[in-house]
Protein backbone atom coordinates (compact mmCIF):
# COMPACT_ATOMS: atom_id res chain seq x y z
CA UNK A 1 0.00 0.00 0.00
CA UNK A 2 1.45 3.60 -1.01
CA UNK A 3 1.37 5.89 1.65
CA UNK A 4 -1.04 8.14 -0.44
CA UNK A 5 -3.31 5.35 0.01
CA UNK A 6 -2.80 4.54 3.69
CA UNK A 7 -3.67 8.35 4.34
CA UNK A 8 -6.71 8.28 2.11
CA UNK A 9 -7.50 5.18 4.06
CA UNK A 10 -7.29 6.71 7.69
CA UNK A 11 -8.74 10.19 6.29
CA UNK A 12 -11.90 7.77 5.20
CA UNK A 13 -12.05 5.98 8.59
CA UNK A 14 -11.81 9.35 10.53
CA UNK A 15 -14.86 10.72 8.43
CA UNK A 16 -16.74 7.80 9.53
CA UNK A 17 -16.17 8.43 12.58
CA UNK A 18 -16.99 11.89 12.55
CA UNK A 19 -20.26 11.13 11.64
CA UNK A 20 -22.85 10.91 14.09
CA UNK A 21 -24.53 7.27 15.01
CA UNK A 22 -27.67 7.71 13.33
CA UNK A 23 -26.39 8.48 10.15
CA UNK A 24 -23.69 5.34 10.66
CA UNK A 25 -27.04 3.51 11.38
CA UNK A 26 -28.29 4.48 8.51
CA UNK A 27 -25.77 3.76 6.24
CA UNK A 28 -25.20 0.02 7.73
CA UNK A 29 -29.11 -0.54 7.59
CA UNK A 30 -28.43 0.29 3.85
CA UNK A 31 -25.68 -1.59 3.26
CA UNK A 32 -27.76 -4.99 4.41
CA UNK A 33 -30.52 -4.11 2.61
CA UNK A 34 -28.07 -3.83 -0.63
CA UNK A 35 -26.68 -7.68 0.45
CA UNK A 36 -30.18 -9.15 1.56
CA UNK A 37 -31.54 -7.80 -2.44
CA UNK A 38 -28.26 -9.33 -3.43
CA UNK A 39 -28.66 -12.33 -1.96
CA UNK A 40 -32.53 -13.08 -2.18
CA UNK A 41 -34.08 -10.83 -4.46
CA UNK A 42 -31.79 -10.52 -7.45
CA UNK A 43 -32.17 -14.05 -8.64
CA UNK A 44 -35.94 -13.35 -9.48
CA UNK A 45 -36.25 -9.72 -9.41
CA UNK A 46 -32.45 -9.18 -11.44
CA UNK A 47 -29.65 -7.07 -10.46
CA UNK A 48 -31.24 -4.20 -11.76
CA UNK A 49 -34.44 -4.64 -10.64
CA UNK A 50 -36.25 -5.16 -13.98
CA UNK A 51 -38.10 -8.12 -12.92
CA UNK A 52 -38.73 -11.98 -15.50
CA UNK A 53 -41.67 -14.08 -15.90
CA UNK A 54 -43.97 -13.79 -13.22
CA UNK A 55 -41.78 -11.48 -10.51
CA UNK A 56 -43.02 -7.89 -11.41
CA UNK A 57 -40.07 -5.04 -12.17
CA UNK A 58 -39.22 -3.56 -8.90
CA UNK A 59 -36.90 -0.62 -10.31
CA UNK A 60 -38.89 2.59 -10.72
CA UNK A 61 -42.19 0.90 -9.27
CA UNK A 62 -44.79 3.14 -8.63
CA UNK A 63 -46.83 0.92 -6.27
CA UNK A 64 -43.32 0.71 -4.10
CA UNK A 65 -42.83 4.62 -3.86
CA UNK A 66 -46.24 4.80 -3.24
CA UNK A 67 -46.88 2.43 -0.80
CA UNK A 68 -43.32 3.00 0.97
CA UNK A 69 -41.58 0.74 3.54
CA UNK A 70 -45.04 -1.08 5.27
CA UNK A 71 -45.82 -2.64 1.44
CA UNK A 72 -42.58 -3.58 0.85
CA UNK A 73 -42.52 -5.36 4.50
CA UNK A 74 -45.76 -7.01 3.80
CA UNK A 75 -45.01 -9.34 0.69
CA UNK A 76 -41.50 -9.84 2.04
CA UNK A 77 -43.23 -11.23 4.76
CA UNK A 78 -46.18 -13.16 3.62
CA UNK A 79 -45.26 -13.65 -0.46
CA UNK A 80 -47.76 -13.17 -2.89
CA UNK A 81 -48.36 -15.16 -6.68
CA UNK A 82 -45.18 -16.35 -7.14
CA UNK A 83 -43.30 -15.13 -4.25
CA UNK A 84 -42.03 -17.28 -1.51
CA UNK A 85 -43.01 -15.64 2.08
CA UNK A 86 -39.59 -15.01 4.40
CA UNK A 87 -41.70 -14.97 7.92
CA UNK A 88 -39.45 -18.26 8.66
CA UNK A 89 -36.54 -17.19 7.03
CA UNK A 90 -35.81 -14.01 7.97
CA UNK A 91 -35.29 -12.16 11.17
CA UNK A 92 -37.08 -9.25 11.98
CA UNK A 93 -34.21 -6.45 11.47
CA UNK A 94 -33.46 -8.00 8.06
CA UNK A 95 -36.99 -7.61 7.04
CA UNK A 96 -37.02 -3.84 8.39
CA UNK A 97 -33.51 -3.72 6.63
CA UNK A 98 -35.30 -4.68 3.33
CA UNK A 99 -38.12 -2.82 3.31
CA UNK A 100 -36.47 0.21 4.06
CA UNK A 101 -34.05 -0.41 1.35
CA UNK A 102 -35.64 -1.12 -1.80
CA UNK A 103 -38.30 2.17 -1.57
CA UNK A 104 -35.45 4.56 -1.87
CA UNK A 105 -33.42 2.36 -4.34
CA UNK A 106 -33.41 0.95 -8.34
CA UNK A 107 -34.81 4.31 -8.91
CA UNK A 108 -37.70 4.22 -6.65
CA UNK A 109 -37.99 7.48 -4.16
CA UNK A 110 -40.79 7.51 -1.50
CA UNK A 111 -42.01 10.05 0.82
CA UNK A 112 -43.51 6.87 2.95
CA UNK A 113 -41.73 6.80 6.54
CA UNK A 114 -39.68 3.96 7.08
CA UNK A 115 -40.60 0.70 9.17
CA UNK A 116 -39.29 -0.13 12.93
CA UNK A 117 -38.75 -3.44 14.58
CA UNK A 118 -41.85 -3.16 16.76
CA UNK A 119 -44.10 -2.31 14.03
CA UNK A 120 -42.79 -5.27 11.98
CA UNK A 121 -42.78 -7.48 15.48
CA UNK A 122 -46.35 -6.71 15.28
CA UNK A 123 -47.13 -7.92 12.37
CA UNK A 124 -44.95 -11.44 12.44
CA UNK A 125 -46.96 -14.14 12.13
CA UNK A 126 -46.83 -16.76 14.50
CA UNK A 127 -44.76 -20.10 13.07
CA UNK A 128 -47.93 -22.25 12.26
CA UNK A 129 -49.51 -19.57 10.56
CA UNK A 130 -46.39 -18.48 8.30
CA UNK A 131 -47.43 -19.52 4.99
Amino acid sequence: MTVARAVRAVLALSLLGALPAHAQNDQAAAADGLRLYTTLCQACHMPDGAGAGPYPKLRDNPTVRRAGPAYVAQWVLFGYGAMIPFCNLLTVDEVVDIANWLPSHLGNTTAAPPVDPEAIRAQWPSPASCP
